[in-house]
């Protein structure tokens, strides 16, 4: 019998896809110069603040805010635009890890696309470069957060609906694609298919009723979506095991 994600999958016309997370996996390589950036990028607010402290401060900000950098807007009045900039900029995209299987995969996706991500423009254009992906995500269907002015997609539903509206299309023809079970609340709320990117239990099912699928990396994504005659047998409904086996 054809199971629920391939059905959603048939009735779907737009994909949105986060950045970090999805297209790569985060590795703890790519973890330290996240770190190392957002500890850079601390100390140019944070004037005798030393390397070590700043990067202690970045890590219970991230903690508490899911991000290394906000906790600066709240305590200190950073501007949010010029430390993100900055943050990002600091960043080396080098440590993305590569996957040379990606750009084959987008080449048979067959449905428009956009790619809705809390990372700078000019760090997502790095990071398409580096795994090859540019071609496939046109300008036009970047949104990064400056474009959604700096909204959370945990905190609210306005990106999502400045995706949706921007491109033309509803929420319940869509599905958005995630590797962070809070970012997905909002989503589903207004109606969009949500799938989490996760090789890992998220925890008790009930706590995630928002989440409609999982799946354990982007491939096997591209691969259900390219291959849809043989969707039956490679993912299943979220169930209390989380993953696709």
């Amino acid at each position: 019998m054809l199971n629920k994600l391939a059905d959603a999958i048939s009735k779907s016309r737009f994909v949105v896809f986060d950045n970090d997370g999805v297209t790569y996996r985060i590795t703890p390589e790519m973890m330290q110069a996240c770190s190392h950036a957002a500890a850079l990028a601390t100390q140019k607010f944070v004037p005798g603040l030393s390397y070590e402290n700043a990067k202690a401060l970045c890590q219970g900000y991230y903690r508490k805010y899911h991000s290394s950098t906000y906790g600066l807007v709240i305590d200190y009045g950073v501007d949010h635009a010029e430390v993100h900039d900055i943050y990002h900029k600091l960043v080396d995209e080098r440590h993305v890890p590569k996957d040379d299987v990606l750009p084959e995969l987008f080449e048979s996706f067959i449905l428009p696309r956009a790619l809705l991500t809390n990372g700078s423009r000019d760090w997502t254009n790095r990071v398409l470069n580096r795994l090859r992906l540019r071609a496939y995500f046109p300008d036009h269907s970047i949104y990064p957060f400056e474009d959604v002015d700096y909204q959370r997609k945990a905190a609210s539903e306005k990106p999502f609906r400045h995706v949706l509206d921007r491109e033309g299309f509803c929420a319940s023809d869509s599905i958005m694609v995630e590797d962070t079970p809070g970012n997905l609340i909002h989503a589903k709320k207004i109606g969009m298919k949500t799938v989490l990117v996760s090789d890992e239990t998220i925890g008790p099912f009930s706590q995630f009723d928002h989440i409609d699928f999982t799946v354990p990396n982007i491939r096997t994504f591209l691969r259900l979506m390219g291959n849809r005659s043989s969707i039956e047998h490679q993912a299943i409904p979220v169930q209390p095991s989380n993953s696709i086996k």
